[in-house]
């Protein structure tokens, strides 16, 4: 029962790295500037090792991740950040509980594999609060200088 908890866990984060990944391939594409661009392809790639690792622990524990469809797109870029900050931050606490569980289950790995993730995603976070507030205020400058017009 609890080894499929764990599992269920460990398949739903998957899930959730996909979505913080396609989420920002989305966005990175759009005018943006080089560093805003490039820090968002590096917060993709992190997501995706995080994801890689959940395979790896699935596998071992013999599962699979489960897919699920993709969310549309976002339109906006500080939407976007948004919704992978949210993300981001719960899957941290969801991490950390998922270690906990794996250290009651004699499973080392698979908890050292958690915390690692939660490092990142918790890394992660602090980055995209930046790249949030950095867009924030961008649209909020160009909104001025367009003298209030969206």
């Amino acid at each position: 029962m609890a080894t499929e908890r764990l599992r269920e866990g460990l398949s739903y984060e998957w899930r959730a790295e996909r979505h913080i990944e396609a989420v920002l391939c989305g966005v990175s594409d759009r005018r943006l500037s080089p560093d805003v661009a490039s820090r968002l392809i590096e917060l993709a790639a992190a997501a995706r090792a995080r994801r890689t690792r959940l395979e790896r622990r699935l596998k071992a524990l013999g599962a699979g991740p489960r897919l699920a469809a993709i969310p549309p797109l976002l339109e906006r870029v500080d939407q976007a950040i948004e919704v992978a900050l949210a993300s981001a931050r719960a899957s941290a606490d969801r991490y950390a509980a998922l270690a906990e569980l794996s250290r009651r289950l004699a499973d080392p790995e698979t908890a050292f594999a958690c915390e690692l993730n939660r490092i990142g995603a918790e890394e992660s976070a602090l980055v995209l609060e930046g790249l949030l507030a950095l867009e924030v205020d961008r649209r909020a400058r160009k909104t001025m200088e367009s003298g209030g017009r969206r």
